[in-house]
């Protein structure tokens, strides 16, 4: 019976001592902080995040957003759910969502979208026409070259006429020097704003697009230093250099800087929030890296063996 006591005793004294530990550590968490998924890699959940915002974005019900989101998904993989957004974003209402639709597939890469480019060749408006025909040629398919040649010769090579739309545009100077201006900074980090670029570069002391440019052109400078440049670069104050930062980054393939990207998707202009959205799924694997094989152990050596 004295032995009984005896141990409750140190179980009340011992409960008494854990407790405020608990509850100690317990209030140590900020409020309003969610518990914790467990299972759940912090990459992983990263690229549900950067995955959703681009997702929602790409279907949002303003023209404008949508297109920031498709363009922006031109850093992603040709494959898989990514790659299915952008060649949805061909068939869009909105003419500016399907040229940003028709440049990204250029810039993945995007072999498989080839089909859904050469129909874009038949949009009733000329500047997606454009955008697919520069497309294909970047996908090496002769098809693109059509369009060149009609703004060469304004005439087709089958001899049939040249669609209304095509002759309009071709007419209008203005609409002319935008479509010069957009395609060749096509894709550029700034691709699909080129007349800001353009009007950006008219304005004095800015010279954002230039160390844009510069920015994206170290997406292939093996440098190390270039990786720790571009990304303190993701804060600059000009938006176009954030958003080049991102996307160099993207395609430098540096995995292990994920985590730091992640204030992009909080940022308060659209173009950087996609473009770290997009460079995020890109650099995020959906599955857990396979763990390490061991090296299988030593068989103990016999003298004499």
């Amino acid at each position: 019976m004295h032995r009984m006591r005896m141990m409750s005793i140190v179980v009340a004294v011992g409960w008494i001592t854990v407790a405020p530990l608990r509850f100690a550590a317990a209030s140590q968490q900020p409020p309003g902080t969610p518990p914790a998924q467990t299972g759940e890699r912090p990459e992983a959940a990263l690229r549900k995040r950067a995955w959703a915002l681009l997702e929602e974005a790409a279907h949002d019900k303003e023209g404008e957003r949508r297109a920031k989101a498709i363009r922006a998904a031109g850093v992603l993989r040709p494959e898989g759910q990514g790659l299915d957004l952008v060649t949805a974003a061909l068939a869009d209402k909105d003419p500016d969502v399907r040229i940003a639709a028709a440049e990204s597939l250029g810039e993945m890469h995007a072999l498989s979208a080839i089909p859904q480019l050469e129909a874009a060749l038949s949009d009733p408006q000329y500047e997606v026409v454009m955008a697919a025909a520069a497309a294909l040629i970047v996908l090496k398919n002769d098809e693109g070259f059509e369009v060149d040649y009609e703004l060469l010769t304004r005439e087709r090579k089958s001899g049939e006429p040249l669609t209304q739309q095509a002759k309009d545009t071709m007419r209008d100077r203005n609409k002319m020097i935008t479509l010069v201006i957009e395609q060749g900074l096509q894709f550029a980090p700034f691709g699909g704003y080129g007349v800001a670029a353009w009007e950006a570069l008219h304005t004095m002391n800015n010279t954002a697009p230039v160390r844009a440019q510069s920015a994206l052109s170290l997406a292939r400078d093996p440098d190390p230093r270039s990786a720790t440049a571009l990304l303190k670069a993701t804060s600059d104050k000009q938006w176009m250099v954030r958003a080049a930062s991102l996307k160099a980054l993207g395609l430098r393939g540096d995995a292990h800087i994920v985590a730091k990207l992640a204030p992009s998707l909080d940022d308060t202009v659209d173009a950087v929030r996609f473009a770290g959205a997009a460079t995020i799924y890109r650099l995020t694997s959906a599955e857990p890296p396979p763990p390490q094989q061991q090296p299988p152990p030593k068989l103990p050596t016999h003298g004499g063996a």
